[in-house]
């Protein structure tokens, strides 16, 4: 786990005042790719989402469920999707992360985006 703090002029160690990842996911798209295809992740109010997988010659999957998340530290968060489906996620800026599935040894790069 990645903890980020500043320091002050006496040399002690304060609280980072901001967070990176975002406080809510509602109205956000994160959107990831591995060997296997493309995957897209919807979320809405009241912790309702919407995963749409794209695999090469496959008709694209959808599921709906409800999520939590949960930010962790300055720049790490747990993203749970149900069904032991949870993402550990350390933000690089607003907009980028990389992280793991639960169960999966693979780092992925993840984007996020605001719906507009």
């Amino acid at each position: 786990m990645v903890f980020c703090s500043a320091f002050t002029g006496a040399g002690a160690p304060t609280e980072a005042k901001s967070t990176i990842p975002p406080k809510s996911l509602d109205a956000h798209i994160m959107k990831f790719t591995d060997l296997h295809g493309n995957y897209v992740v919807t979320f809405g109010p009241d912790a309702n989402y919407t995963f749409t997988s794209s695999r090469e010659n496959e008709k694209p999957e959808t599921r709906t469920g409800v999520y939590k998340w949960r930010v962790t530290g300055a720049r790490t968060a747990v993203l749970d999707l149900g069904e032991d489906e949870v993402y550990t996620l350390t933000f690089n800026s607003p907009t980028q992360a990389t992280g793991r599935v639960k169960g999966d040894v693979r780092a992925y790069k993840f984007s996020f985006e605001k719906k507009s």
